[in-house]
């Protein structure tokens, strides 16, 4: 199994090559080879498997773990929590490296937040405008949001999808010359079974966890899996998004681009769905109005889910939705009071600052009605 060390000096070369290279510059004639599409994402070469999963499963599992650490507010240590994210390991890289740079503040906030609260306040209830525990199970800030949950959805989008979508699956890669010259010719990358570019595909396949098993199953492969089966409007999404990474796996290995860019325009538009979906879904969660912490929980997941829209793309690879735009529906959720302001919440789509004009403004920008999920 190769370390993750290649990692990040694979990435540096292949932009590196980008900018030197045009990307449309890919216009030489290649007759792909006759291939067919394998019902499980296995693949060969000369009798041997040329699949590694390796690279993107140490960044699931990575992720995992400081997932894992960030829920457990009775044992958090603030220096062990922050080393998770932000030093290298035996594996060579941190997750504090591979997410997007404009996001770094915002874990790193959300991170030192959770730490001090859970220092201060890990034994006092949550009351408003007060951090505390909710249930003695979370720990809330005193707008009543889940640091954790804002740190998980927030690195499913700026760790998860930004390496998935700006690097392995970027035009960038996929149309960059050198890594498409070096397919065309079976050239393997040093120690491997695999070519670059079906590197990067594996790597792609192994962040987004599809090939995890049932109990280590999280993050986006974990709604695909488990949360997303019963809303009609993403019935059937983990299949297509399965279906469309071996498709496209098996394109790239037979040289057949025009098929493989259509399955990254398939990976990135119903995944767009599936992250738009959910933020939808929690805000229009029903607010405990007798108890409104119960609510938090929800609320807190539906505006992380609104922070990873950003890192999103249409099929065409253009973005839906900005940084600022996804800060302002965030603060807009926020207001004065946070999730204890039930009246402001609760008000219908007109109203600004209500639960239900975030959603509508979301549905209204992916294209479907908020009132479905």
């Amino acid at each position: 199994m190769k370390t993750i060390k290649f990692f990040l000096p694979i990435m540096a070369s292949v932009l590196t090559l980008s900018s030197c290279n045009n990307n449309d510059d890919t216009d030489v004639t290649v007759t792909p080879d006759k291939y067919t599409v394998p019902s499980e994402y296995v693949f060969t070469r000369n009798g041997k498997s040329s699949v590694d999963l390796s690279l993107g499963n140490q960044v699931y599992l990575k992720l995992k773990v400081l997932d894992d650490a960030a829920k457990d507010f009775k044992n958090i240590n603030k220096a062990d929590l922050l080393a998770i994210y932000t030093e290298k390991g035996a594996d060579n890289f941190s997750l504090k490296e591979l997410t997007a740079g404009n996001s770094v503040k915002y874990i790193e906030d959300n991170l030192n937040e959770l730490v001090d609260i859970v220092a201060e306040s890990k034994d006092v209830v949550a009351t408003e405008g007060k951090a505390g525990n909710v249930g003695g199970k979370r720990m809330v800030n005193g707008l009543g949001f889940e640091n954790a949950q804002l740190i998980q959805k927030g690195l499913m989008g700026a760790l998860l999808l930004n390496q998935i979508f700006n690097n392995h699956l970027s035009d960038n890669v996929l149309k960059n010359k050198a890594v498409l010259d070096a397919n065309n010719k079976a050239t393997l990358m040093a120690g491997t079974n695999e070519t670059e570019l079906e590197m990067h595909w594996d790597t792609a396949y192994g962040i987004l966890g599809l090939n995890q098993p049932n109990n280590v199953n999280a993050f986006w492969s974990g709604y695909l899996s488990k949360e997303l089966t019963d809303i009609p409007e993403t019935k059937g999404v983990k299949e297509v998004i399965e279906t469309a990474f071996r498709t496209g796996r098996a394109a790239a290995s037979a040289k057949d681009y025009k098929t493989m860019y259509e399955q990254v325009a398939i990976i990135r538009e119903k995944l767009a769905l599936v992250a738009s979906i959910r933020a939808v879904h929690y805000l229009n969660s029903k607010i405990d109005v007798e108890n409104v912490a119960n609510s938090f929980h929800g609320l807190s997941e539906g505006t992380g889910f609104v922070y990873a829209l950003q890192f999103t793309k249409k099929k065409d690879g253009s973005s839906y939705i900005t940084n600022d735009e996804c800060m302002s529906i965030i603060n807009s959720i926020k207001g004065d009071k946070g999730l204890w302001d039930v009246d402001r919440l609760s008000k219908d789509e007109n109203s600004q600052g209500s639960l239900k004009y975030s959603a509508k403004m979301i549905g209204d920008r992916f294209g479907f009605d908020y009132t479905k999920p």
